[in-house]
């Protein structure tokens, strides 16, 4: 994921109202950090990331399989 710049942000999207606001820069490179899982997704996830109606199954069987067993299998809709 790339570090955007300051100039691509829209300053009122992404918390000018705070006190302080934010540094965009600061913003852009947490964002490329906070995010940078995403550049290393095996192939089911890629699947899942593209978001195509058509692997709800696999996407549904994922959650199941994830630890903790809080989200089993046909307990979605």
């Amino acid at each position: 994921m790339r570090i955007r710049p300051a100039k691509d942000f829209d300053r009122e999207d992404v918390g000018e109202l705070t006190v302080p606001a934010p540094d965009l820069d600061d913003l852009a490179a947490d964002l490329a950090a906070g995010f940078a899982f995403l550049g290393d997704l095996d192939p089911h996830e890629r699947k899942a990331a593209a978001i195509d109606g058509a692997d709800r199954a696999l996407v549904l069987r994922m959650l199941a399989e994830l630890p903790g067993e809080r989200l089993p299998f046909g307990s979605c809709w």
